[in-house]
């Protein structure tokens, strides 16, 4: 691999600020996995939501583009962000404008990366979001965690 870096190096320096060895200390921290989203009316269909529903141990990354299309209305489809020892598998129950409601959250093992690289998504960081009127959201209590976690969550 050296005599290859060597051979191409104007190449590799276009591509890198810096080329290292790789440790066994150099792991990622967080993943970015799908998430399908079961038991919210599609009326609450909008990132606000979806950001409440996630909580605080994930974060949107970006909503799939047939759950904004309304496309598939049997669950939604997120894209998040979590800590690398974390499995998302957890029943939330919420109070969400004056009812409650039992939210499935399970991380997606089918997504073909197909429609991530065909662009299938929508962008967090985007201003196309799906909005609905004043949603108030309010999480009451967990009745299902991934063995995974830490115990003190």
């Amino acid at each position: 691999m050296e005599e290859l870096i060597k051979l191409n190096r104007d190449w590799f320096d276009s591509l890198f600020v810096s080329l290292k060895p790789w440790l066994k200390m150099m792991i990622a921290s967080h993943k970015v996995v799908w998430v399908k989203c079961y038991g919210l009316p599609i009326s609450l269909w909008n990132e606000e939501c979806f950001i409440r529903v996630i909580g605080e141990a994930a974060k949107l990354i970006s909503i799939n583009k047939s759950t904004l299309m309304w496309e598939k209305l049997e669950f939604a489809r997120l894209q998040v962000r979590l800590e690398n020892h974390r499995y998302v598998r957890l029943v939330k129950e919420m109070r969400i404008n004056e009812h409650m409601l039992s939210i499935l959250l399970k991380e997606d093992h089918s997504v073909s990366t197909i429609d991530y690289c065909k662009g299938h998504f929508y962008n967090h960081d985007s201003s196309n979001s799906v909005s609905s009127s004043e949603t108030y959201v309010e999480e009451s209590s967990f009745s299902e965690r991934s063995g995974e976690e830490e115990s003190n969550h």
